[in-house]
């Protein structure tokens, strides 16, 4: 896993952070199939694993709110954090490509942090649950609560006079 955080995004500079792993990371780029480490691989129900780019990135653009999880000191720490996907990294807060150049006060108080994607691994299991049959007599209710998240049309600030980014035009699991 690479990692870098950048304060000063707008002028496309990219300091490098020292992450300390357990298990070497590997430096290659994400491309047709993602790379595979102990990490990575599923064991249990190995057949719903996928690793392909495709699908990974499908996920990765379908989701919003990413949990990361890191140590700091000896202790173990869990964060929702909204997310993006760029070509092959993770966006997490603050990317700003797109909106005003941040201020100084900004700055000092905000880092953008991206991860490429250099190993990734889904588990996708599809359709009805598979429950013992001795579940069935239990009264428990069992089946699927389908949800969804849907963008509606892009509602501009009145204000603004920039067209809409066709990225924000095409956002949305329709349109994909």
């Amino acid at each position: 896993m690479s990692l870098y955080y950048n304060k000063d995004h707008h002028r496309g500079q990219r300091p490098t952070l020292s992450i300390v792993e357990d298990e070497p990371a590997t430096t290659h780029a994400l491309r047709e199939d993602v790379p595979r480490s102990a990490r990575t691989t599923v064991r249990r129900r190995a057949g719903r694993a996928h690793y392909d780019t495709e699908t990974i990135d499908a996920i990765l653009d379908e989701g919003l709110v990413a949990h990361v999880a890191f140590t700091s000191g000896g202790q173990p720490y869990t964060i929702p954090m909204l997310y993006a996907r760029g070509s092959e990294e993770v966006y997490l807060h603050g990317r700003s490509g797109d909106v005003r150049g941040p201020s100084d006060a900004e700055l000092e108080a905000t880092e953008v942090v991206a991860m490429e994607i250099v190993e990734a691994s889904a588990k996708i299991r599809s359709g009805p649950p598979v429950d013992a049959a001795e579940d069935y007599k239990l009264p428990v209710w069992a089946g699927e609560l389908p949800l969804r998240l849907t963008a509606d049309r892009p509602k501009p600030d009145r204000r603004c006079t920039v067209s809409i980014p066709s990225y924000v035009k095409r956002y949305g699991r329709a349109s994909r």
